[in-house]
């Protein structure tokens, strides 16, 4: 269309080439008519493009369903390299958050912030700061319950975790080691009785010292042990009980009694050895002389054993041959081998100490 108009101004200048006024209102009206033109064509052109980019894949027929056009090389660059980037960037959110470790409600947590919850609970009672305490109490006493069933059943399979083993629970089974423990109790009392005896310091006015004179005059029918009374005010009971006492010499200093009454075990090499200073009953008094006296070597450790209303030695683990290693780490398989190894073998397979 544009060299129609070309054409038709060369043949009307020819023609009025005189007359140059026309020529230059022509010229003008060219142009503007050029203008609108290509205006016209570029208006076409985008309204095309909005059109298209305005249509769905359901209404561009001629692409088909799986049809796609391929992108601009300058594009398919920018957005390859662009995929590059992303990859490089070690520290991209996504990237740094599926590293991180994931926090759980460990025990070694629940020791930090256990308090840390309940503090905050008490001092702002809002309903979400107790119900995030007690829903971290809840869990935790889940925890402990899980873990006593586990030591439960731990327990039953393994004679040296049992306590049965060593004390039974049955009631028939219990009172018949205690029968059993009272008849070499008594026994190894008399034994001790055979080269021993107690020291008994007392005063005229103490109350408790009368309570106490029986229960001594009781072990002394029981087991034939000798009694030494000593009176720190040089006079008697008022009861009567041990005429035949001796007044202080000294060795209530000697021995730093502090009150009355005072009671102590006459050892090897005429050494004393503290029973008790204050009352004590019949039981808790034979205790304590089995004890000293197996402390002194008056009687032997087996002997003191069968005393005790338990199967064997009153540990299982035998803690004076055998230590840890150092600072040597083990894991929980390795640590159950070594303790058993070393610390509960010789006790279940060495016949002196079972033969009690």
């Amino acid at each position: 269309m544009t060299v129609l108009i070309l054409v038709f101004n060369s043949f009307v200048f020819g023609i009025f080439g005189k007359y140059r006024e026309i020529n230059n209102r022509l010229t003008k009206l060219n142009f503007c008519l050029v203008s609108l033109i290509v205006l016209g064509q570029t208006s076409e052109v985008s309204a095309n493009r909005v059109a298209d980019q305005n249509r769905g894949f359901y209404r561009q027929n001629s692409q088909g369903w799986f049809w796609y056009q391929s992108l601009p090389e300058s594009l398919e660059e920018d957005n390859e390299e662009e995929i590059i980037l992303d990859n490089m960037n070690p520290l991209s959110p996504e990237t740094s958050a599926n590293t991180e470790p994931k926090k759980t409600l460990t025990a070694a947590w629940f020791r930090e912030n256990m308090q840390h919850y309940m503090d905050i609970a008490i001092d702002t009672p809002t309903p979400e700061n107790v119900k995030a305490y007690l829903y971290l109490q809840r869990i935790m006493m889940d925890k402990s319950s899980h873990f006593s069933d586990m030591s439960q059943q731990i327990v039953m399979g393994d004679p040296n975790l049992d306590e049965v083993n060593r004390r039974p629970l049955a009631p028939f089974a219990s009172q018949a080691m205690d029968k059993i423990a009272a008849e070499h109790t008594s026994r190894v009392l008399k034994t001790i009785a055979t080269h021993s005896g107690l020291f008994f310091f007392f005063r005229s006015d103490c109350p408790y010292c009368h309570a106490q004179a029986p229960i001594l005059e009781s072990l002394s029918h029981q087991f034939g042990m000798t009694i030494f009374p000593i009176s720190l005010d040089g006079r008697p009971l008022e009861s009567g009980q041990f005429p035949n006492y001796r007044t202080d010499q000294g060795q209530a200093e000697t021995l730093n009694v502090q009150s009355v009454p005072a009671l102590f075990l006459l050892g090897q090499d005429d050494t004393l050895l503290p029973i008790a200073q204050g009352t004590v009953s019949f039981e808790e008094l034979t205790r304590r002389v089995l004890l000293a006296a197996k402390q002194a070597r008056l009687i032997s450790p087996e002997d003191y054993n069968q005393t005790l209303p338990v199967y064997s030695q009153p540990y299982q683990a035998d803690l004076s041959k055998k230590k840890l290693i150092g600072s040597e780490q083990f894991n929980s398989a390795e640590l159950i081998e070594y303790l058993r190894e070393n610390y509960f073998n010789e006790i279940n397979h060495n016949p002196e100490l079972n033969d009690n």
